[in-house]
């Protein structure tokens, strides 16, 4: 089962992305490239191998419909699972 987790690499997200990996889901993984992003999508890539589930990483702006656009397209997701957010002072710009 395909399951979007947008966010996947801020505070909470990475660890949603544990526990649904653990459940043994597919998780597609998406979220705003930047070097802290980078590196918890790594941290998290060598936990999941040792996970029943599956992780997929898609770097984009959901703001951007061509971001959107090919997953759904690729995927047939059973679920969004949407956490991300911009917190201060990025939410405010």
């Amino acid at each position: 089962m395909d399951i979007l987790l947008t966010g996947a690499f801020g505070n909470v997200g990475r660890f949603v992305a544990l526990e649904l990996l653990n459940a043994g889901y597919n998780v597609v993984a998406m979220d705003i490239e930047n070097k802290n992003t980078l590196r918890i999508s790594q941290s998290l890539r060598k936990e999941s191998k040792s996970l029943p589930g599956t992780l997929t990483v898609h770097w984009g702006d959901l703001a951007k419909l061509d971001t959107l656009e090919p997953l759904f397209i690729e995927y047939s997701f059973s679920a969004i699972v949407h956490i991300a957010f911009l917190i201060p002072p990025f939410s405010e710009t």
